[in-house]
């Protein structure tokens, strides 16, 4: 008997979102890692529910570019202030303003103008960036809980790192 396909095999990016623990087996998560190894794209957008907290997968920490994850709520506006003044901004580093899939216009100020006309993220998941992946993204948290010197390395929204080919 030939093991079977990997349900990856056919595709150049997974996109993970909040999914609950009993959808994703350790023989899901090792053929996720073998898709990585191998040169895939994989995408985890954290969620509320289940992604990544819930889980139990020590490939799961592997995959993650961060560590010791922590959700945050922003509770220091209200949600009477218009969408722009809400939340917390998102910020591209200079390692992200040199990524192309983050890039919405050819003018680099133009391009930082989009990215501040985002608005606000009331709830993002934070950690600590592990020390071979990049930060493309970060926010900037209120002024009593930031620490300008480490802001991007524990604070990155958009992180990434290399896992074998992937």
């Amino acid at each position: 008997n030939e093991p079977a396909a990997s349900p990856f095999a056919n595709v150049d990016l997974v996109i993970l979102g909040d999914v609950p623990p009993e959808k994703i087996t350790e023989q899901i998560w090792e053929q996720i890692r073998q898709f990585v190894t191998d040169g895939g794209t994989l995408v985890i957008s954290p969620g509320k529910r289940f992604m990544p907290l819930a889980h139990r997968s020590e490939i799961l920490d592997q995959l993650l570019p961060v560590q010791k994850l922590r959700p945050f709520t922003s509770t220091d506006r209200t949600g009477d202030t218009t969408p722009l003044l809400r939340g917390l901004p998102i910020q591209l580093t200079v390692d992200g303003e040199q990524q192309p899939m983050l890039q919405f216009a050819a003018d680099p100020i133009q391009n930082q103008n989009i990215w501040v006309g985002f608005p606000g993220q009331m709830w993002v998941m934070l950690g600590e960036t592990k020390p071979a992946a990049t930060v493309w993204a970060t926010t900037l948290l209120p002024a009593a809980l930031a620490d300008p010197l480490t802001n991007d390395r524990r604070h990155g929204l958009i992180v990434h790192q290399h896992l074998g080919s992937g």
